[in-house]
Parts: structure tokens; sequence; C-alpha cells
């Protein structure tokens, strides 16, 4: 996402209904753009829990540049990262609110590492994310007096 690197000050992103935003793309935006606020993310079909910090990973931003980018046409298009490409992530203190709602493909790791690299977080949607389970809501609950709406509503397949 060239927004993300040309716009590295970026507080509010809605990105709604936008089905064709990869994990790659978000991972970009949540590598660079470590003062956002808020972060819609509704219907954002194809992202999976590739596009989220990994409940593992360190909070250090890697020191290994992105890929170049190509001209494709006069475009500048930019190559598909290899798949051994793993980004560190910061921290996200600043991160308030977050909309998933219909993220299918995301799961409780998803959850998790939000959970930990987000950890005030205020306004949590993840209504119709049909996938998650009691372990998600068990990592939500690290989020403590910080999260203040919670929305889980709609979540059968």
């Amino acid at each position: 996402m060239l927004l993300s690197l040309h716009c590295p000050l970026l507080l509010e992103v809605d990105l709604i209904s936008c089905p064709l935003i990869s994990a790659i793309s978000l991972l970009q935006l949540f590598r660079t753009s470590h003062h956002l606020r808020e972060l819609s993310l509704q219907a954002c079909t194809a992202i999976t829990d590739a596009g989220f910090p990994p409940p593992q990973s360190s909070l250090l931003v890697a020191a290994d540049p992105l890929p170049p980018l190509v001209t494709q046409r006069g475009l500048q298009v930019a190559q598909p990262l290899p798949l051994s490409y793993q980004p560190q992530i910061r921290q996200f203190d600043h991160l308030r609110y977050l909309d998933l709602t219909s993220l299918n493909l995301i799961s409780d790791d998803a959850v998790r590492g939000i959970v930990k690299h987000a950890p005030r977080i205020r306004n949590l949607i993840l209504a119709k994310c049909a996938h998650l389970t009691d372990d998600a809501v068990e990592a939500i609950c690290g989020l403590g007096k910080h999260l203040h709406y919670l929305h889980m509503g709609h979540m059968s397949l």
C-alpha cells in the first residue's frame, strides 16, 4: 500500500468495502503507520490472519527495506513480497478504534496479535467474523479497562 509508505503520520484510515485490499498491504500499513488511531476494514473480504501482527512477533521494526517498485506501462506497481518476508510490527499505543466487520477469514490468532500490539483499543468491532471462538474472547479480555465497546454480533456461518 503506497499510501502508508508516503504518509506515515496517518491517523485514521477507512477502507470499508475494499475487497481487493490484501494481507500484505495491511501489514505494510501496520509497519509504517504506527500513529493510527482509527482503522476501518469492514467488508475487506480478502484479508486473512496474515494481515495482522502475529501474537509472538517482536515489537521492533525490521531494518530490511520493502522490495523496490517496478514500472509497468508508466505505473508503479509493488512487487509481490516473498513468502519469507516477515516485517516486524511496532506497538500501536494510539489505536483506539478497530472495525473488522465481515472479515470471515480471520481467526483467534489475528485477535491475539491485535490485542498484544494494540493494548489500548477502546472500540473493537468483530461482527460477522464467524470463525472466532472463546479463545478470541479470552484474548480480548486482555484489553481490560481500556475496552469500552465490543461488538461481536452475527457470528454464525
